[in-house]
């Protein structure tokens, strides 16, 4: 699986099932991400008795900070087990902190259903259109007041065809969503120049009086868009909150 950093370089990681895939995706996508290392060195510890055996961790997350989290990827079922329980807590004795400042375990009810759909709508932006996309960014960050993505594209004159700019623009930060929920051409958008309360509320007054016909050109190429973002073909993506799993640390 590749993937683009901000700076334009290619990077690859290897997973080696679908939930190992789903966890990788979720921490290149987090916006602190700096870098991914996968199948670490092998750690010796001592389970019971005084034999050493081996045991791998999934991946190395670093993030913007420094600091370094390792990650065991398991499912919910095996991460209840005694079992496992004893074997990641000898692990972590071992991990902490020689190879990472942290050791979390991850399953698969740690992936957050909503941010999984826009962490596929990032990746199936991630090639850059230059031209364009400079064109999207230029517009979006003179923006006054907070609008969805489809009426601050037309407002420059943009149109459909920079949604996939306006995503990028998101994912690196240029823009700020303030909408909760799936990404799609009605999010509503600022520059991350702070806007003041009373801004949203005269948006959000207007916004109710507003007739959706002006965005009707939208449906069919952005349910296309959003279809295809969401098929096989593309890579699956999704994130993942260290608060909604016991067995998360």
């Amino acid at each position: 699986m590749t993937f683009l950093r901000r700076d334009g370089r290619s990077q690859a990681v290897g997973f080696g099932s679908g939930i190992e895939h789903d966890v990788a995706l979720c921490c290149i996508y987090r916006p602190d991400f700096l870098d991914l290392e996968e199948q670490l060195e092998k750690i010796m510890v001592r389970k019971t008795g005084t034999v050493a055996t081996p045991y791998w961790l999934d991946y190395r997350l670093t993030l913007t900070s420094g600091r370094r989290i390792a990650i065991s990827v398991k499912f919910e079922a095996e991460a209840r087990t005694l079992k496992y329980q004893r074997t990641i807590r000898a692990v972590r004795d071992v991990a902490v902190p020689e190879i990472a400042e942290q050791l979390n375990t991850v399953t698969e009810r740690n992936i957050d259903p909503t941010h999984l759909a826009n962490c596929k709508l990032f990746h199936a932006a991630r090639f850059p259109e230059v031209a364009l996309g400079d064109r999207v960014t230029e517009a979006l960050s003179q923006l006054d007041q907070p609008m969805p993505i489809w009426m601050a594209l037309d407002q420059a004159g943009i149109g459909p065809d920079g949604f996939w700019s306006a995503v990028r623009a998101i994912r690196w930060g240029d823009v700020e969503v303030m909408s909760r929920g799936i990404i799609d051409e009605h999010a509503v958008i600022r520059p991350l120049t702070a806007i003041g309360e009373a801004a949203l509320c005269r948006f959000v007054s207007r916004q109710k009086k507003t007739s959706t016909s002006a965005s009707s050109k939208w449906a069919a190429s952005s349910v296309r868009a959003r279809a295809e973002a969401r098929s096989p073909k593309c890579a699956t993506m999704v994130s993942w909150s260290t608060g909604r799993s016991g067995h998360t640390r």
